[in-house]
């Protein structure tokens, strides 16, 4: 899971980032925050493990971004915050317990001088120490990897009790995935309530820095990509401990910048997966055009959120050319609704780094990509992968 633990490091050094455009400026001081979350895993599938309650404890270290760095501005002054948790999911024996690691950041809303409505999203990664196991734990069906990705979502208010004390209620949503990394991978998806106390050394920080506005160029640019993802052949929950195949990847794209910190992206892609491949000879489910066959084409619509040098890409996608699942849908007797439109429809979503500032650099841009590649909401596989803007 190297490419995830990179994804890791590179949001945490984005979101914890100490340097300022001006020296002269100092960063909100740091406050902290505890939250404890009761709820219940969410059972998607007949064959999931019997739970009861979970417990996920967070604890997070957090700062106010003032105006120091310009995305600060442009998403209207959130709070940043680095985030542990712990918790048992329900059932210690099949599912065990996590232990994650995660940036975030915490979008507020004023009600009044003290009542204060919030959104904090975060991604990260998390370790299980009772993951599927042939020998032993063949029943967690759920989590297959010992590393996983977590994805949060936190809706809630916090009120100000005093300058330095706040108390907050509201919801969190988890959700655990290897993005089909390693088979069984159902994933594991928590709503809960949560109640949580910050405390603030020094007087939470309410005066904020404006900075001027930027031109930026809204003329279309081309990119080319490059990449290669990786897979575990079989289905959400098997066949385990196979052979993990390569997927390469390329694709050309045209994107333009709307505003300071969007840009729409449209274009094609192409791979060619070495596991459909393998599949395709050992099944004897094509006699020619083999390779060909094992590839697939799409055509997609996407979007990116700009923080300098970090995006954050959200992606579409209508099929081609999917020769290998339409032909074994077409050997099944019933066809599901959610079938048919898995081999139709595609989805991607994940972080971009961009060498330079995209603030101020808007072309001839380098960039390394991490994304998790979605059929319908099922995990397909991670890529890694190259691309350059003219």
């Amino acid at each position: 899971m190297k490419k995830l633990l990179l994804a890791g490091c590179l949001l945490i050094n984005f979101i914890l980032s100490s340097k300022a455009s001006d020296t002269l400026i100092k960063r909100a001081p740091l406050h902290f925050q505890f939250a404890q979350n009761v709820g219940k895993a969410v059972a998607n599938q007949p064959t999931f493990p019997k739970v009861k309650s979970l417990f996920i404890s967070e604890l997070s270290v957090a700062r106010q971004c003032i105006g120091n760095e310009r995305w600060h501005q442009e998403y209207n002054f959130p709070e940043s915050a680095l985030n542990v948790i712990y918790g048992t999911l329900g059932n210690k024996e099949v599912l065990g317990d996590v232990f994650a690691i995660f940036p975030s950041l915490n979008f507020e809303k004023k009600s009044s001088s003290r009542l204060i409505f919030q959104k904090k999203i975060g991604f990260g990664f998390a370790y299980f120490n009772r993951p599927y196991n042939l020998l032993n734990n063949t029943t967690n069906i759920v989590i297959g990897s010992r590393v996983t990705a977590v994805a949060s979502l936190v809706l809630g208010a916090s009120y100000q009790l005093s300058d330095y004390i706040s108390l907050q209620a509201g919801g969190a949503y988890y959700h655990f995935s290897n993005a089909h990394y390693q088979l069984p991978n159902l994933g594991l998806n928590s709503l809960s309530f949560r109640l949580g106390i910050s405390y603030y050394p020094a007087k939470k920080q309410s005066n904020f820095i404006k900075q001027n506005a930027i031109n930026y160029t809204k003329k279309f640019r081309l990119n080319l990509k490059i990449g290669m993802g990786i897979n575990e052949r079989g289905g959400t929950f098997g066949p385990s401990n196979g052979p993990k195949y390569p997927i390469y990847l390329a694709s050309i794209f045209a994107t333009k910048r709307y505003d300071t910190k969007g840009i729409f992206q449209i274009g094609v892609e192409g791979n060619y997966n070495i596991g459909a491949y393998d599949y395709i000879v050992s099944n004897e489910v094509f006699s020619s055009q083999q390779k060909l066959k094992s590839t697939t084409s799409l055509f997609f619509l996407g979007h990116e959120y700009l923080w300098k040098h970090l995006s954050f890409v959200l992606q579409g996608g209508v099929f081609l050319y999917n020769p290998l699942y339409r032909e074994l849908l077409s050997q099944q007797k019933t066809i599901t609704f959610k079938q048919h439109l898995k081999s139709l429809f595609t989805t991607k979503f994940g972080f971009q780094y961009y060498l330079k500032n995209t603030y101020s650099k808007f072309t001839k841009q380098l960039y390394i990509g991490s994304y998790v590649k979605a059929n319908l909401g099922q995990a397909d596989y991670w890529e890694n992968s190259l691309g350059f803007c003219f």
